[in-house]
């Protein structure tokens, strides 16, 4: 997409810009203030913001700030992001986040090409993390492949969790198989966790086949802990026997434990005789179960 330089003039106050201050506070003055900065900033840059800053303090002031700052960006990021670095940094990440979810879903190609003429910091990290999102709505295998042309570390990590996120609300087992392609370590662990918990809220007899056929190992165990907790509070034996088959001792008294706790809350007559001959240790079943009753005299 070309860049356009900013213009050096100063345009007349467009008619539309005097009719939009002269309405009265509500959403047809907003609308119309919104129309104005974004075809004005197309034109004129400098005209735009002059007109932007003389406008009362406030909500006007703050919607032209908003559109014009979203159609600039748009045009040329760079000097975009410079004007606004006088502006607060959650102001600029959430334009950023706005315009990469909804020209990811667009075009999601050209949304790429403009994220990577953005400054190279954490806010095009964001970016290119909400363009990988949105683009896995429409089509997750494409969203994979640009995962896999990112660089390694943090950035990809960022984008995978999120591809993998929304593809597995609507095909966990396409997800899944993609996610079975990582290596092991920390992001195929919090894939395998990922899944395991959105696949075992509305299919968990589906999971469950997924997870019995995985080999044993760390990325297992984190799919069996975050399955059993989307199970606990309507299956609660079923989420018990299953962190009982965790390998790691570390983990499995932590998910036992988080197990028991929930259990206790919603049916504490069926989860206290669990506990009591659960592998847990002795010290954390005492804390779970409290002292024992009193008897009664």
């Amino acid at each position: 997409m070309a860049r356009r330089a900013p213009s050096r003039r100063r345009s007349r106050t467009p008619g539309s810009a005097e009719l939009a201050a002269s309405l009265p506070p509500g959403s047809i003055r907003t609308e119309l203030l919104s129309t104005v900065a974004a075809r004005w900033v197309e034109r004129d840059v400098n005209g735009a913001i002059q007109w932007m800053q003389q406008l009362p303090d406030g909500k006007d002031r703050q919607t032209a700030l908003s559109q014009l700052s979203f159609r600039w960006m748009q045009t040329d990021p760079q000097a975009a992001m410079n004007y606004l670095q006088q502006y607060p940094e959650s102001f600029r990440s959430d334009l950023l986040n706005r315009l990469a979810s909804q020209w990811g879903s667009s075009d999601p190609q050209a949304a790429v090409a403009w994220a990577n003429s953005l400054p190279q910091d954490s806010s095009r990290d964001r970016v290119l993390t909400s363009i990988a999102s949105t683009w896995a709505l429409n089509s997750p295998q494409e969203a994979a492949q640009f995962v896999s042309s990112l660089p390694s570390g943090n950035v990809q990590n960022n984008a995978a969790m999120a591809v993998l996120s929304q593809w597995a609300n609507y095909d966990p087992e396409g997800a899944a198989a993609w996610a079975a392609g990582f290596p092991e370590g920390k992001l195929r662990d919090n894939a395998f966790q990922q899944i395991g918990r959105q696949w075992g809220t509305y299919a968990p007899a589906e999971a469950g086949a997924w997870i019995q056929s995985l080999p044993p190992g760390t990325s297992r165990d984190q799919a069996i802990g975050s399955f059993a907790g989307s199970l606990v509070s309507t299956y609660p034996e079923t989420a018990a026997q299953w962190v009982e088959s965790i390998s790691d001792p570390t983990l499995r008294n932590s998910r036992m434990e988080a197990i028991a706790r929930a259990w206790l809350k919603n049916d504490p007559e069926a989860a206290r005789p669990w506990i009591a001959q659960s592998a847990l240790p002795e010290k954390k079943k005492a804390q779970l179960l409290g002292p024992p009753p009193t008897p009664a005299k």
